[in-house]
């Protein structure tokens, strides 16, 4: 995962929390709170908008992880299941097949011995590209360990997109069902 994909999905999963936390809590904010900043006190008339900005900050941060984790960028289900299917796609150039490898054992581990790599070189406009076809006999048969993983790695990954995605529907259900 790369740098700016971890900060979004650190991002993403504080504000989901921090929303689930102030929902099922039921944090109440006075009518006039007062907020200090450098200093200065500073009242608050209108507390209700906080709730409202904590719910489209956690909107925002589930819209942003889910367009740059699941449609800029392949998901680790993506790639298991192209790997399954025996194609890699077109990945940038890599210097040895030991980067490929890695690659493999990244998403499905203990089974980077089972993979026979072959690699075919392509020049595109935006640089130097390889088609990697994945060949093995026992591509279909995958270990219950390395599944197990899988599950919990893909479950890891899309934990953004569903803690703010409870987050967001307790939000909506509490002040559906809230006492005038």
């Amino acid at each position: 995962m790369d740098q700016d994909l971890s900060r979004l999905r650190r991002f993403a999963l504080t504000v989901g929390v921090i929303l689930i936390v102030y929902i099922a809590s039921g944090i109440e904010l006075p009518n006039k709170p007062t907020v200090i900043v450098f200093g200065t006190p500073l009242d608050v008339t209108k507390p209700k908008f906080f709730e409202l900005g904590l719910l489209l900050i956690s909107l925002y941060a589930t819209l942003r992880y889910w367009y740059h984790s699941w449609i800029q960028n392949p998901s680790p289900s993506r790639i298991r299941r192209r790997l399954r299917r025996g194609e890699f796609g077109l990945v940038r150039f890599v210097k040895d097949e030991n980067e490929l490898t890695n690659m493999i054992r990244r998403y499905l581990p203990g089974m980077e011995q089972k993979f026979t790599i072959r690699t075919s070189t392509r020049a595109e406009a935006s640089g130097l590209f390889q088609v990697c076809k994945v060949e093995g006999k026992e591509l279909l048969q995958i270990p219950w360990k390395t599944r197990l993983w899988s599950v919990i790695d893909n479950l890891d990954y899309t934990a953004p997109l569903w803690i703010n995605g409870i987050g967001i529907i307790l939000f909506l259900l509490t002040k559906a069902f809230a006492a005038p």
